[in-house]
């Protein structure tokens, strides 16, 4: 699942902002790729496809606009879990 947070949630005090934790364990979706091409299977390229059309569909939701989808901005990590990075 997505990991993020949406000011408009109690939590923050601040409107019209989108925050993300920082991870350093990632990799760009395009390097991980490249790396396993070979040995990822089916299910998980599709967890990770899943993954980020949720991603997709939340921010979406929330009125949010990319401007900059690639696969060099969807991080992956060993868990094959995608997080949407730089909104431009």
């Amino acid at each position: 699942m997505l990991r993020y947070f949406v000011s408009n949630t109690p939590t923050f005090k601040f409107n019209n902002m989108l925050m993300m934790n920082f991870n350093n364990t990632s990799d760009t979706l395009s390097n991980f790729l490249n790396k396993k091409r070979e040995t990822i299977s089916l299910n998980s390229k599709l967890y990770v496809l899943i993954n980020l059309l949720q991603a997709l569909r939340l921010i979406k939701d929330y009125g949010v606009v990319h401007m900059d989808l690639s696969p060099s901005n969807v991080l992956v990590n060993s868990n094959y879990i995608a997080q949407l990075i730089d909104f431009g």
